[in-house]
């Protein structure tokens, strides 16, 4: 079988761990089958990182098994973002003339939206079959009408399959058209060999820290949807204000979390990390007494199966998959928006004695080679459904 993949978020040879969740997926996938990759670059992405520039020429070797390609995506951003999946085509299309893999059985759109839409007209010129993955925001922030709204009802009502990394985006789906017969939910899964648990004492000793510190990990975008604000908020409600907030990631409150860390009116430890390398964030969540996500919406946060598997509790909202993989065991759930709830949450995971072995054992099984394997089956299941 080959596999087309019209992928939004992925890795390259400028940053390799870009979408890991994509990395690992189609990495465990080009092990069981022929695949391709097409991930445009948008040109506002290209000049903000003069380094992109060289990725839009030929083959990017950034995997093992697949070849991946990078050609320039030119749109007009938050202009008609309704027919931004014409760009998105009109990139493959151009990749694609250049010899590219012509020759598909399956196309895989890794976004519903713009991706999804594209991937249906590419595979019907190819006459093949597509399915679309739906992550959480392509869902999630859809408005209630209007263009891009109808379009990806459109590409959705006409896949051959549609995989949900949650029940929540199962629900989304259905409620957008989508027959249930044709979607699974397929969580993420989580690279368990570099997140792993070590020493709290020799983690917290490399990162400088205190031993006797009481640490709360944020790591992610800093992105309104995922509720940094609200931890702040949380934070400062702490009865015990010797806890330190550490967080990790970079986003459009980055100047915000950084002015509140400087402000000496806050009366929180605030230390805003920036972006930090795989090793680095393993570093801090082991060294972390919980790792927190206050997020508004989710989709199956890697972040969470990344903290679990590393053995440390997880404080995050009620989103998403996060209902079907927190229990009192591994973690507490919190309602989103609900900084007071947050913060007595916080306080609970602090003062309780938490065992990391079975904590880690909450994702034991959720490895990314069983996930490329039932991504596997249901390519196939379509491929052999239309011959």
């Amino acid at each position: 079988m080959r596999c087309l993949v019209l992928s939004d978020t992925f890795p390259n040879a400028v940053r390799p761990w870009r979408g890991s969740y994509n990395r690992y997926q189609v990495d465990g996938l080009a092990e069981l089958c022929e695949v391709s990759v097409i991930n445009p670059i948008p040109w506002t992405e290209v000049l903000k990182h003069p380094a992109y520039a060289r990725l839009l020429r030929g083959r990017d070797d950034v995997l093992n098994n697949a070849p991946v390609y990078h050609p320039l995506l030119l749109h007009l951003p938050l202009v008609d973002r309704a027919a931004n999946w014409k760009a998105v085509r009109r990139a493959a299309d151009r990749c694609l003339a250049e010899g590219t893999a012509r020759e598909v059985d399956v196309i895989l759109a890794t976004f519903a939206y713009p991706h999804g839409l594209a991937a249906k007209t590419l595979a019907q010129e190819l006459e093949v079959p597509y399915v679309i993955k739906a992550r959480g925001s392509d869902l999630h922030s859809l408005p209630k009408k209007g263009g891009r709204r109808r379009v990806t009802r459109e590409a959705l009502a006409d896949a051959a399959a549609v995989v949900t990394v949650s029940d929540s985006l199962a629900e989304l789906a259905q409620e957008l058209g989508c027959d249930p017969s044709r979607v699974t939910v397929l969580r993420n899964g989580v690279d368990a060999e570099m997140f792993r648990p070590v020493a709290r004492r020799g983690a917290r000793r490399a990162l400088g820290l205190n031993r006797d510190a009481e640490v709360c990990l944020f790591v992610g975008n800093l992105l309104p949807v995922k509720g940094v604000d609200v931890l702040v908020d949380a934070a400062r409600r702490l009865d015990n204000n010797a806890v330190s907030v550490a967080a990790a990631g970079t986003g459009s409150l980055s100047g915000w979390l950084h002015a509140r860390a400087a402000d000496p009116r806050m009366d929180v430890r605030l230390r805003p990390l920036g972006h930090l390398a795989r090793g680095e964030v393993r570093l801090w969540m082991n060294a972390a007494d919980v790792v927190v996500l206050p997020s508004r919406d989710e989709g199956c946060p890697n972040v969470v199966l990344e903290a679990l598997a590393c053995g440390t509790p997880v404080v995050a909202s009620r989103v998403g998959e996060v209902p079907n993989i927190l229990d009192k065991e591994c973690g507490i759930q919190v309602e989103p928006e609900d900084a007071e709830g947050l913060a007595d949450a916080l306080e609970t995971a602090l003062q309780r004695d938490w065992d990391r072995r079975v904590i880690r054992g909450k994702v034991a099984d959720m490895t990314w080679e069983d996930n490329a394997r039932r991504l596997h089956r249901i390519l196939r299941g379509v491929v052999r459904k239309q011959a």
